[in-house]
């Protein structure tokens, strides 16, 4: 999609009135905690990953991504552990929940929550930190 569109979308959502910085809408980086772990000991389809994206503004935003499957691993854990009422909820902060951690589905979840403009709402901006985003 392109920028114009990206930003007629934004505007489709509500938010004509706001001055849109273009910068604000094109990602420098994405960090990916799973990708900083020994392969084979995590499963794409069954794990949880925080993501550090940092926009071409300097702004850096924050969620953990987690997978259906991991889901329904932490209720079966939390059912015999008794934690979260046995299972009966789970909450987690910033929370995406995504088929399979990999860098091209959160790049794509990325792309689409800033082209939707929901993307501030999904992410929790945070503090600069160059050495996990670079």
């Amino acid at each position: 999609m392109s920028l114009n569109e990206a930003r007629e979308n934004y505007q489709r959502f509500g938010r004509a009135h706001e001055q849109i910085d273009v910068r604000s809408l094109q990602v420098r980086s994405i960090w990916i905690e799973a990708e900083e772990w020994a392969e084979g000991e995590w499963s794409p389809v069954d794990q949880w990953s925080d993501a550090i994206v940092t926009l071409e503004d300097d702004s850096q935003w924050v969620a953990s991504f987690v997978t259906y499957r991991h889901i329904e691993t932490l209720r079966e854990r939390d059912r015999q552990t008794g934690e979260c009422l046995c299972g009966s909820y789970f909450w987690m902060t910033d929370l995406i929940i995504i088929n399979e951690i990999s860098r091209v589905n959160i790049e794509r979840v990325v792309n689409d929550l800033l082209v939707t403009g929901e993307f501030r709402i999904a992410f929790d901006a945070c503090e600069a930190d160059n050495d996990e985003s670079d």
